[in-house]
């Protein structure tokens, strides 16, 4: 059995015990939370998701997160890390999120909009499995990327109660150099229902030179440290990303959030000695509890 399948294979095993183990909990809860399983409960379990245009619904809630991911965009080989996973949305925009870092959110009845202090993990040259930063032994010498904080902003705006666009902006205010990211999206609520949430997101990415050269590239010294080919990173499209993310809520208390990602390298960065595989699956579950 190859790395990849025994991998995937593991994920499979620990994420089938998460859902066993959770549909236990739900059962005991349930007999005492009977009366209250028509009540919605979607709000407390997704990422400060509004129900409305006028306010933003607060949500609290932990949990442990199991994802298995490419070492680093563009790796052929995975890794399967765990962590932990945290929300608070405060009813009046303030939020601080393992997902969307420390921000602040405004709705309107046209418009949705955030400004956070977030951050962009770093790249090793070196496996990194259960560390924030990426990393593959598969890149010894091509030295490390440092991780940036970041200004992340999004400009979300509704077409239809299940449609919407939006504008997302990725800036480092650290190790500027390593570049910036713009991306353009869609999300599409498949399914919203008491117990149920199901939406589709895609997303077209932009880099810049900067980051295009960051995580792509390979200067003269890292060719001659690694042995890649020389390559010039350039501005423009980076990547096609399609997302879906199912929410199951079992009670008022406990939840299961999974996802599953595919992002598309393109253009320049599809091109890279780096990318040895241009198509990156995602997969990660979540088990939350909300408090």
């Amino acid at each position: 059995m190859n790395t990849f399948t025994h991998t995937w294979c593991k994920f499979l095993a620990i994420s089938a015990l998460i859902i066993f183990s959770v549909n236990a909990l739900a059962k005991g809860g349930n007999d005492d939370d009977a009366d209250d399983e028509e009540q919605p409960q979607l709000a407390s379990q997704t990422q400060a998701r509004s129900q409305t245009c006028e306010k933003i619904e607060a949500a609290r809630y932990v949990g442990l997160e199991l994802s298995l991911e490419p070492e680093y965009m563009g790796s052929h080989q995975y890794r399967l890390s765990r962590s932990l996973v945290f929300e608070y949305q405060n009813p009046n925009g303030w939020f601080a999120s393992s997902k969307r870092g420390l921000g602040y959110t405004v709705l309107d009845d046209t418009y949705e909009w955030s400004a956070a202090l977030n951050y962009r993990s770093g790249r090793t040259e070196s496996s990194n499995s259960g560390s924030i930063n990426t990393g593959s032994a598969s890149l010894l010498g091509m030295g490390d990327i440092l991780l940036s904080a970041t200004a992340d902003l999004s400009l979300n705006i509704p077409v239809t109660e299940q449609l919407s666009v939006g504008l997302q902006a990725e800036l480092p205010v650290t190790n500027r150099d390593n570049g910036n990211l713009y991306k353009l999206g869609v999300n599409l609520s498949l399914l919203d229902l008491s117990k149920d949430q199901l939406d589709l997101e895609l997303l077209v990415s932009y880099a810049d030179a900067a980051y295009a050269q960051t995580n792509y590239g390979v200067t003269l010294g890292q060719h001659l440290r690694s042995a890649y080919p020389r390559y010039q990173g350039q501005a423009g499209l980076e990547s096609l990303t399609a997302s879906v993310e199912w929410n199951h809520v079992y009670n008022d208390k406990w939840a299961l959030l999974s996802s599953l990602e595919i992002k598309q390298l393109l253009g320049n960065p599809a091109g890279s000695p780096l990318s040895k595989n241009k198509t990156n699956v995602s997969l990660a579950v979540s088990l939350n509890y909300s408090f």
